[in-house]
């Protein structure tokens, strides 16, 4: 992390000094010509991206930074050997675009808000080398404006030796690549990308939501414009952009979603998040900087950005800072996080039923065991009255009157005849 750290500042330093110029979100070219170079710091040798900005009456500079770097700890390499330089409207602000990756080589691309043109010219082709090198120039992507064509060499911008002028570009509202090959290496080549387009809003392609697993959804993902499947969380949408214009669920009830753009290739996006929860709205950045990956052109959103109840809003531009475009550049995603329900409201009948019938099932059973042990411990009682009658019957009929009587007379004979054993 301190490698990273002292690179970043070395970055921000060699950027500052060379013409770089901020207002808040605004930066403009100034008077500068611009290469894309690669700088190593020696003491850690960490690698990573750079700007230089050389002054346009001393393009020469550009060339004494490679062998003269500001400090004995920086080497510094030209992205290729063909060393392209972009002059553009001084007053041209906020021109930065994303790297476009053409099969393996990445090229540097430039955004043109406004009507000027783009000069590039190649501090590495001379008197030379100029003949092994041909530049051609592509419009949008379909069309071959210019096919490969040679190069002239001028010696304008103070420089101290002719170079390669590969020419002066204006197409409005559209695209253009401008590309250098070298004849006798086809290794060696660079390119630079031109946007005069003006109109930046981000096209959604898809809003894919994903749950949580619970071990036994047997749909784990759905696209969102899809009624069958989307759970009821959207059921009107946008006719124009196709997005959901209701889309709400249960908190807790979705784990991420996932943004799929249309093609921008030149365009970075920035992706914020605004949440309203108990008369407070804070802003979250989710994503600073997305461009078209290696993965695809889309973006996660993970839960954690909206886990709690309360209204929410994407709203994704291009990149700057919240508010800096206009709103016709910005696309939002509005969207409401709902409480969980009580089991009351959320429980359905078809839901209950197994339950109340399990409940009932249950109740019966009990009250047949208990039905079946109360009439088992009757049936043992009245068996134990019966016997005990049966006793005293038998007693009684032993304990007959005259019986008794006949006992005592026979007793009382015995005794006056003094026959004791008898009477015993």
């Amino acid at each position: 992390m301190r490698k990273l750290g002292v690179l970043v500042v070395l970055l921000v330093t060699l950027i500052s000094t060379s013409g770089f110029s901020q207002n808040n979100d605004k930066y403009y070219f100034e008077k500068t010509i611009r290469f894309s170079f690669i700088m190593t710091d020696t003491r850690m040798n960490v690698r990573g991206p750079v700007s230089f900005a050389a002054e346009d009456n001393r393009v020469f500079t550009a060339l004494d930074y490679l062998t003269k770097p500001s400090s004995i700890n920086e080497k510094v390499t030209p992205v290729s050997p063909i060393i392209l330089g972009v002059k553009l409207n001084p007053t041209l602000e906020n021109f930065h675009g994303a790297e476009v990756t053409v099969l393996s080589k990445i090229y540097q691309s430039y955004i043109i808000s406004d009507t000027s043109s783009a000069i590039v010219l190649a501090m590495g082709i001379t008197r030379e080398n100029v003949k092994d090198y041909r530049y051609r120039v592509i419009e949008d992507d379909t069309i071959q404006r210019v096919p490969w064509s040679s190069i002239p060499l001028q010696q304008n911008y103070g420089a101290k030796k002719p170079y390669g002028f590969i020419g002066k570009f204006n197409a409005q509202g559209k695209q253009i690549l401008v590309e250098v090959q070298n004849l006798k290496d086809f290794k060696i080549n660079d390119g630079v990308v031109f946007d005069w387009r003006s109109k930046f809003k981000p096209v959604v392609t898809e809003l894919m939501v994903e749950l949580p697993y619970n071990g036994t959804n047997r749909i784990g993902y759905f696209n969102i414009n899809h009624l069958g499947l989307n759970k009821g969380y959207a059921s009107r949408f946008d006719k124009k952009t196709g997005l959901p214009l209701n889309f709400k669920f249960p908190q807790d009830s979705v784990s991420m979603l996932r943004l799929s753009f249309k093609n921008h290739l030149t365009i970075p996006y920035s992706v914020y998040i605004t949440k309203e929860t108990a008369h407070k709205i804070d802003t979250a950045v989710v994503n600073i900087y997305l461009l078209n990956n290696y993965l695809g052109n889309f973006i996660d959103i993970d839960s954690r950005h909206f886990n709690q109840p309360g209204k929410y809003e994407l709203i994704i531009q291009r990149n700057a800072k919240l508010g800096y475009w206009s709103e016709d550049q910005i696309l939002r995603i509005p969207f409401t996080v709902e409480p969980i329900p009580s089991l009351e409201r959320s429980a359905t009948i078809k839901q209950i039923l197994p339950y109340l019938i399990a409940t009932v099932i249950a109740l019966c059973l009990l009250f047949w065991l208990y039905r079946r042990r109360t009439n088992l411990r009757l049936e043992l009682s009245a068996q134990g009255r019966q016997n005990t009658n049966l006793k005293l019957r038998s007693i009684r009929a032993q304990l007959n009157p005259h019986f008794m009587f006949n006992a005592l007379t026979s007793i009382q004979n015995l005794v006056n005849k003094h026959d004791m054993e008898g009477a015993n």
